[in-house]
């Protein structure tokens, strides 16, 4: 059974600034990971962001952790963006 999922406030806004073929991208990766949390190139972060893991979607990033039955989706940017 699938996780739950929750976008953060920033992770909406970031998911709609973005052209539909790369949300529908970025959704179908959503729901793969709700399924499977560890799939495909997913990594943990290090430092004081060790409690999130990332996930690669083409040239965007998906920041998430897993509490319970919940995957939530913290941030979703740009592969150049994402460490700012």
């Amino acid at each position: 059974m699938p996780l739950a999922v929750v976008l953060s406030a920033q992770a909406q806004e970031q998911f709609r600034s973005f052209p539909k073929r790369i949300q529908h991208q970025i959704k179908s990766k959503i729901e793969l990971l709700a399924s499977y949390p560890s799939a495909g190139d997913t990594k943990p972060l290090h430092g004081s962001l060790r409690q999130y893991s990332r996930s690669r979607s083409g040239d965007y990033r998906i920041w998430f952790h897993v509490a319970g039955s919940t995957l939530y989706v913290i941030k979703v940017t740009n592969r150049k963006d994402g460490y700012d």
